[in-house]
Formats: C-alpha cells, structure tokens, sequence
C-alpha cells in the first residue's frame, strides 16, 4: 500500500506541474488577475496533522517559511517537522529540518487549487543521529489560506523505537495548514 501511495502522489505531483505549464502558456486574464490579488512572495506557514506512524497513531506538527516564485510555483526555504507517536510522544520524538519545492494549479473554481510538494533534508530521531528524510504532500487548498492534504514522510532510521520497517521510519498523515 505504501509503495503506491508514493507513486499515486508523485502521479499527482507530475499532473499538477503539467497544469502549471498549460496554465502558463495559455495566460488567461482572469486567473492572472485572481492569482495577483492573493499573490504574497515571502509567508510563514504551519500545519497539524493525524496519521499512521511506524504503524501505530501519530501526530505531526510543522513550521516553515515559504518564498513563492510566482502564483503557481514556491520554495519552501526552511521547514520544521515534529513527529511522535501519541501513545508515547517522549521517547519517540523525531523533528526534521528540510527545504523544498510546492507547485500550485490555478483556480478549479471559487479559489480551490490542487497543491503538491516534495521536501528533502535531515531528521533528528536519538541523540546524536541525524539521518536524511524525505517528503511527498498532495491536497486541496481551498484559499490562499487554507489547505488540507496527504503527506508522506520517510527518513533513515538506526533506533530499537522504530525498527518495524528495516531501519526506517514510513509515515503517512492527514494534514491541514494554515499560511500567515
């Protein structure tokens, strides 16, 4: 189930930047007009969410600082994630810092727009071991807002806390955010 849920993302990911593109070459004056109104360069964003966790029940929490292209293409410069089993949120704490692309399609209509990212970086699980992570994130935003979407999350892991998945931690999460 999880190896394709990683290829449906990336399937989704692709169509959305092919959207960009059509979008792009085609110009339309209402899309450009609607995108100017709602259009901020630099933003601070932050999301919550609910999911699976190495299998059991996990939260996720997230800051980070967006510096957008244009109306349909961002960087997310700097990003936050902390992630923690709910049953046992001391010890199996991870937080990650990681940076990133986003690609937004126009406007489907009353200003929601397909979104999806991919961030890359580094994950603090023990101690001292820092490993890469990686994510995928597919949703809805339904203004310039307000999105809601699924993440996927993978990092490299050497720790008895998650050793489910041969040395690495796989999570999924149902997550809604806000940028201000």
């Amino acid at each position: 189930m999880r190896k394709y849920s990683v290829l449906i993302i990336l399937i989704i990911g692709l169509l959305s930047v092919q959207n960009i593109s059509a979008q792009l070459a085609e110009g339309s004056f209402q899309n450009k007009r609607n995108a100017a109104s709602t259009f901020k360069r630099n933003c601070f964003g932050a999301d919550i969410g609910i999911g699976d966790l190495d299998y059991e029940v996990g939260a996720y929490w997230g800051v980070k600082y967006i510096y957008n292209l244009n109306s349909y293409l961002g960087i997310d410069v700097v990003g936050l994630n902390f992630l923690a089993k709910t049953s046992d949120a001391e010890s199996s704490i991870v937080g990650q810092a990681m940076t990133g692309f986003r690609c937004n399609t126009g406007s489907l209509g009353r200003n929601i727009s397909i979104y999806s990212i991919f961030r890359g970086g580094y994950g603090l699980c023990n101690e001292d071991q820092y490993s890469p992570c990686c994510e995928f994130e597919v949703g809805l935003k339904f203004s310039p807002k307000l999105y809601i979407g699924y993440t996927y999350n993978y990092q490299e892991v050497n720790s008895h806390t998650y050793d489910y998945y041969q040395n690495s931690l796989n999570s999924s999460f149902i997550k809604i955010g806000i940028v201000l």
